[in-house]
């Protein structure tokens, strides 16, 4: 073992795992509450209980850390593990639109992260300097592939739009907002009505009815496609392997 290994403390095995989401849990916390410049290294080796040294021995620097924070909120695998799972049937476009809605709105339903929002509010409110990788890299593939599901379907008439990437805008941010509000709506008299036992299945309905009525040819009645329900369970299963991918190990850990 090299000297530098032994004086940040380093540790292998099973050890060493949970020292690392420790760590990443730790500087999620930290960026969210004070941004990627007023975090300090210091202050996540305190959070996470782990030596200073051995957090860059692990990661390098801050930012390094804080693109592994960034890549696991955005979930930078999901879209392969999507376009993996849709890749074994074929689909017509308003089939796919559905299993997109499906993944879309429980996928943040299940895995969306609060500090998800901080950390861009921060972003926004530090110059934005981290803001186009972010979008470039993360977010405009995934508005990419909806769009296409909506040209496909323009071409086959089962759609009409003026502008097929806002109606994929439209979408994605109703479904986003939708999830960041749900503490803000918290001991309204509003909450239960939003989130209550029956807020979950009531928002996908409506999103499902509301982006298929934007996109229904003038002319044509409102058509929604019915997915088999062994594709839905599949689905489902699709969605819980990206929530796990999702998880913070440590999202119960003590912090000082």
């Amino acid at each position: 073992m090299s000297n530098k290994k032994k004086d940040a403390g380093m540790v292998t095995g099973e050890e060493s795992v949970d020292t690392r989401e420790r760590i990443l849990y730790a500087a999620k916390r930290e960026f969210a509450e004070n941004g990627f410049n007023g975090a300090r290294m210091g202050a996540i080796s305190r959070r996470a209980n782990a030596n200073q040294a051995l957090i860059h021995y692990y990661f390098g620097n801050k930012e390094n850390l804080y693109m592994l924070v960034l890549q696991r909120l955005f979930g930078v695998d999901d879209t392969d593990m999507v376009q993996e799972f849709l890749s074994r049937w074929t689909f017509t476009p308003p089939e796919g639109l559905y299993m997109a809605i499906y993944i879309l709105v429980n996928v943040h339903r299940e895995a969306f992260d609060p500090d998800f929002m901080k950390i861009i509010a921060r972003e926004i409110a530090d110059g934005k300097s981290n803001f186009t990788t972010l979008l470039n890299d993360f977010l405009l593939p995934r508005l990419a592939l909806l769009e296409e599901v909506i040209h496909e379907g323009i071409k086959t008439g089962d759609f009409e739009t003026r502008n097929p990437l806002l109606a994929v805008y439209n979408l994605v941010m109703l479904v986003m907002n939708y999830e960041s509000d749900r503490d803000h709506f918290k001991g309204s008299s509003w909450y239960d009505r939003l989130y209550g036992k029956k807020g979950d299945k009531e928002f996908f309905l409506f999103v499902l009815e509301h982006t298929f009525k934007g996109l229904c040819p003038r002319g044509k009645d409102v058509e929604i496609p019915t997915i088999d329900r062994e594709i839905l369970e599949k689905l489902d299963e699709l969605i819980r392997k990206i929530k796990d991918s999702h998880k913070w190990v440590m999202e119960d850990m003590d912090e000082e």
